[in-house]
């Protein structure tokens, strides 16, 4: 069972997404003496140009965006933890072992010292800019590293916008708030257009590998078994079978538990040993899913929904529709990771 906690004194969080260039996602979390609430969400589309493969181009344009936004949620006198959730893609990951770590001492300081006394070893991260965790259970020290032009750029543009401070950070990274105890952590994110297999130790995360079975590829599957001309119809076939045996067509839940084969195939490699499996759906959950792998992969596999359960820290998500509540789930799995 995955445990969900919030921290008090009683605070607020607005966390922004920037999956793709054409759009930005907002959820703006609230507290009182219940819990956690929803307070405001939504999907601002962005002008093509403003941004490119992650990049500003169009900062003004950009930045009137935001100032819009503020103004529509009303912040102008409230201070919320503002974060803001980059694809995984623009970081790396690193893990130091340091000599003589000092806990006392600054975090910062000492990785930098090391780094520049490593400085052949550690080159490629001239340019770059990282935020150092320290974890006593592994003595380590965990890098999340994205370029500084990079990070500086959005920083900036949402200081101007009155967001500041902010906190920048990958969006496969904020799953780790869900994470139990357990030294090896595997979760599966299922996308849009592809689903992701993010390896953690603990808490910190170490590498994601990809793999083509998506939303978008079983829906080609059903498209083409049933020569459909309505994406709409598969989408509603899909959504009510997932890859499930309730699929009136063999050939069509055959071919789909095909496609999930290089997944479980990945997975019964990593079977050995203590494992914490879970899986994150970020559109409504695909039928069958969850007991395929388990079969062929003789794990069990918990699904990631911090939204709803008798552990969950919401006590009102009414305003955060069913069917749209998944896509937001790496967002509040990130406010959930912050803490006072």
């Amino acid at each position: 069972m995955h445990m969900f906690t919030i921290t008090r004194p009683i605070q607020s969080w607005l966390v922004f997404s920037l999956d793709h260039d054409e759009q930005l996602k907002y959820l703006y979390l609230d507290t009182d003496e219940k819990g956690i609430f929803v307070r405001a969400y939504g999907k601002v589309a962005l002008e093509s140009g403003i941004l490119s493969k992650g990049e500003v181009l169009r900062a003004q344009a950009f930045l009137e965006v935001l100032t819009k936004l503020k103004k529509d949620l009303a912040l102008e006198k409230k201070a919320p933890k503002f974060i803001l959730l980059l694809p995984q893609e623009h970081f790396l990951q690193e893990s130091l072992v340091i000599p003589d770590l000092n806990l006392k001492k600054k975090l910062s300081k000492q990785v930098q010292t090391f780094l520049e006394e490593n400085k052949e070893a550690y080159s490629w991260l001239e340019n770059h800019t990282y935020v150092p965790t320290y974890d006593l259970r592994t003595k380590k020290v965990y890098l999340e590293i994205v370029r500084a032009d990079r990070y500086q750029s959005f920083a900036i543009i949402f200081q101007q916008a009155g967001f500041s401070p902010i906190s920048i950070h990958g969006n496969l990274a904020a799953v780790a708030s869900h994470l139990d105890e357990a030294e090896r952590s595997v979760s599966i994110v299922v996308g849009e257009q592809t689903t992701r297999l993010v390896d953690f130790e603990y808490s910190h995360l170490l590498k994601e590998k990809r793999f083509e079975f998506s939303y978008q590829s079983l829906l080609k599957i059903i498209i083409k078994h049933l020569k459909l001309s309505s994406p709409e119809r598969a989408q509603s076939i899909l959504s009510e079978y997932g890859i499930s045996r309730a699929h009136r067509e063999e050939s069509i839940y055959r071919e789909l538990n095909r496609s999930l084969t290089p997944l479980s195939d990945v997975l019964r490699k990593r079977s050995t040993g203590q494992l914490s499996l879970s899986m994150l759906f970020l559109g409504t959950p695909l039928a069958g899913m969850i007991d395929t792998l388990e079969q062929q992969t003789r794990l069990a596999i918990v699904e990631i929904d911090p939204f709803i359960g008798k552990n969950s820290p919401f006590h009102q998500v009414l305003s955060l529709p069913a069917g749209e509540r998944y896509e937001y789930i790496p967002l509040a799995l990130a406010a959930l990771a912050t803490k006072k």
